[in-house]
């Protein structure tokens, strides 16, 4: 279970999801899922915590706001030195040398310094199309590939809780023969 910020309320702790995103104790032990947007107030009732809590991400996710434990100061390229460090295990070393290669001559230089939750669907697009322009469709490919999975791990460590890539990559290379 992730980790939120919590204060104490009148029946026990209040866990703070999202901006407008909050889950409370109840009276009776139950767990009470808040969200409020555009004004409105949703409440729904959960009998564990943790039911509770995933509702609560999956509605901040659905609603596009950022959720509270994540840190908006992590940037790309340190996500990108930790994705490496999961999986070099699993690759054999001429894979990470052909990442490592697409981080340090075309990811990391146009999204290294930018925080992980401020990367956008369209600074994906421009990086895979100028990729396109000066390389062949498979490197582009890869960058996408990388650059996803990235993302992917990001995601899995609660850094972020939307991968700015899903469906890019149709839009920017011209079909298969």
């Amino acid at each position: 279970m992730r980790k939120y910020p919590s204060r104490e309320g009148k029946y026990g702790p209040i866990w703070q999801i999202a901006d407008g995103v909050r889950v409370s104790t109840t009276a009776n032990g139950t767990y009470e899922l808040t969200v409020e947007h555009s004004r409105q107030r949703t409440r729904k009732r959960f009998k564990e915590l943790e039911t509770a809590l995933q509702a609560g991400e999956l509605m901040a996710a659905k609603l596009g706001l950022v959720a509270q434990n994540i840190d908006r100061n992590y940037t790309f390229g340190k996500a990108a030195r930790d994705w490496l460090e999961t999986n070099q295990t699993r690759w054999s070393a001429s894979t990470i040398e052909r990442y490592v290669g697409l981080l340090h001559n075309y990811i990391l230089p146009v999204l290294g310094s930018k925080p992980l939750c401020r990367v956008t669907r369209s600074d994906v697009k421009r990086l895979i199309s100028e990729v396109y322009h000066i390389r062949s469709a498979k490197t582009a490919e890869l960058v996408y590939a990388v650059v996803s999975g990235v993302f992917a791990e990001a995601i899995d460590n609660g850094f972020t809780n939307e991968n700015p890539c899903t469906g890019i990559l149709k839009k920017v290379l011209p079909p298969k023969r």
